[in-house]
């Protein structure tokens, strides 16, 4: 409960192919709930909707959660 997500993110990248990684201050967001292997990309879908964050893919296949600027628009939610 009340984890920052650079521990939950570390936790799960030992069971992922695709590296997670943070930018930014992203990692000190607390997050509270599990998130089961099987899930691990429905939770990082989820996370654009929790959090103020954009989840993105490199060229090099490494998955990057960062900050959402205004630039990036609303959530898919459709909250600002």
């Amino acid at each position: 409960h009340h984890e920052p997500l650079q521990y939950l993110i570390a936790d799960i990248n030992r069971y992922v192919e695709e590296p997670i990684e943070l930018d930014g201050d992203v990692g000190k967001l607390q997050f509270s709930g599990l998130v089961y292997e099987s899930q691990v990309k429905k939770f990082l879908q989820d996370l654009e909707i929790i959090f103020p964050v954009k989840v993105t893919r490199t060229e090099q296949n490494h998955i990057v959660i960062r900050p959402r600027d205004a630039a990036d628009g609303p959530r898919s939610d459709g909250e600002p």
